[in-house]
This record gives structure tokens, C-alpha cells and sequence, in this order.
């Protein structure tokens, strides 16, 4: 099993109307919060990042500043870190970055990412909010936790 994705403590929710997220953050032994979720200014779409923190804000630069396939960041692919992308586009349309430049595209009214994302997602398939499904994975899936950030449009 891959090592790095079983460090992946982190839960972000999209209910198509709600874009929410765990803050905790750990670092060995330590917890502590951090932003997980954030506005893309140049076009208006909300982002939630999963991952290594220094591979997160590799890509949120690279989000924010063109998309550029050529400048995909190597730091969010590497072998000794990872980052994972759910943007929000105004409108509600989900995408999803992983790996690579090209979007998944999501075709659900809601998704999750994180190692939450199970339960977040179970949770809003039986009507809970993208708050709620955070709260209730962060309650059952260890490392999530922490406060519920939340950003709309």
C-alpha cells in the first residue's frame, strides 16, 4: 500500500452549494490547523486541497496562476510528496486534479475528497449537508477533525 496515501488526514466536502473542510493538520506527533480550502480570485472557483502542505500550495500557485500543462508542478506528483485538487467552478461544475493537468470531470451534485471522503460522501447521499458530512466523518475517520472551515459563492 502506498504510505503517503494512508497519511492523507484530511476531509473536504462540496454539497453543490457548500464547499467545507477539516482544518486539522499534523506533523509527526503534533496537530494543529490549517486552511484546507480556498477562492481562486483570477476566476471565481473555490478549491479544496488534499495532501502534502507543501505540494497543496505547489498546486493552488499553479491554479492560480494560467494552468499551464507544461507548468503542472512536479512537487504535486513526486514520489516523496502528492497533492489532490477538487475546484468548484462558478455554477457548481466539480473537477477533479490528480497526478496530471487533465481534469476529471465530476458528473455528481456532490463530492469529497480526503480520507474522509467515504463517509462525507455517504453522509450527503443520505441528505447531510457538506458541513454535516464533514462533522460526521471527522468524528469516525482518524486524523479529520480539527473545526469546519467553509467558503460559498
Amino acid at each position: 500500500s502506498c504510505s503517503r496515501c494512508e497519511g492523507d488526514m484530511t476531509v473536504i466536502a462540496w454539497d453543490g452549494k457548500t464547499l467545507a473542510a477539516d482544518s486539522e493538520a499534523t506533523s509527526g506527533y503534533v496537530r494543529g490547523t490549517t486552511n484546507k480550502i480556498f477562492q481562486i480570485s483570477e476566476n471565481g472557483s473555490l478549491v479544496g486541497l488534499s495532501g502534502d502542505h507543501d505540494c497543496c500550495m505547489a498546486l493552488l500557485v499553479w491554479l492560480r496562476g494560467g494552468r499551464n500543462a507544461n507548468d503542472w508542478p512536479n512537487a504535486a506528483q513526486s514520489s516523496t510528496g502528492w497533492a489532490r485538487a477538487m475546484e468548484i467552478k462558478p455554477g457548481g461544475n466539480v473537477v477533479y486534479y490528480e497526478k496530471h493537468p487533465y481534469p476529471l470531470i465530476i458528473r455528481m451534485s456532490f463530492h469529497a475528497i480526503g480520507a474522509g471522503r467515504e463517509c462525507a460522501i455517504g453522509a450527503m447521499a443520505a441528505g447531510a449537508s457538506a458541513v454535516r458530512a464533514v462533522e460526521i466523518a471527522s468524528e469516525f475517520v482518524p486524523g479529520c477533525g480539527g473545526g469546519i472551515d467553509t467558503l460559498t459563492f
